[in-house]
């Protein structure tokens, strides 16, 4: 939870970025090929465990991830 709260914040030094549109970025890093390749070069699964945390985050404050909107 703390480090997806703290990749959102970081995301929110460039632009305003809700729970919600959390979730869409994240998901990003498991469906799109590029940003699926840029983290598992990082870490084997770190685009995955970085989507779901921040899924649990968003549901934290209230947002269900399948409901997920830009906003």
């Amino acid at each position: 939870m703390q480090a997806a709260e703290r990749h959102r914040s970081a995301m929110s030094g460039y632009f305003t970025c809700s729970p919600s549109m959390h979730v869409l970025i994240t998901r990003r890093f498991t469906d799109e090929p590029g940003f699926v390749e840029y983290h598992e070069g990082i870490q084997q699964g770190l685009g995955a465990w970085l989507r779901l945390a921040a899924e649990e985050a968003a549901r934290q404050h209230g947002v269900e991830p399948d409901e997920a909107r830009w906003e």
